[in-house]
């Protein structure tokens, strides 16, 4: 599920032009929250049905498009081993 954040990479006001271009791949549009003035209670709302339906077996927009990836990052992590464990 691919949600549009409050604040966009590109240093604009909320993601609307960003959800805008990607609304065909994204679920939910928080960014209107910065745009539209719409409510955080309204936009969790949101979130959560857009959870409950996937959890039902609701497909993404993504999963519709034929994406399958299950998370991607965009930092680079270092591998974490058995030292990272308590003894």
């Amino acid at each position: 599920m691919l949600i549009g954040s409050m604040a966009s990479s590109d240093g604009s006001r909320g993601s609307a032009p960003k959800y805008e271009s990607l609304s065909d791949d994204m679920d939910v549009n928080a960014g209107r929250i910065i745009s539209e003035g719409a409510e955080v209670d309204e936009v969790g709302l949101d979130k959560l049905d857009c959870v409950k339906r996937v959890a039902s077996g609701e497909p993404t927009k993504s999963e519709e498009l034929g994406h399958t990836e299950f998370i991607l990052t965009y930092k680079r992590f270092e591998p974490v081993g058995p030292a990272c464990f308590p003894a």
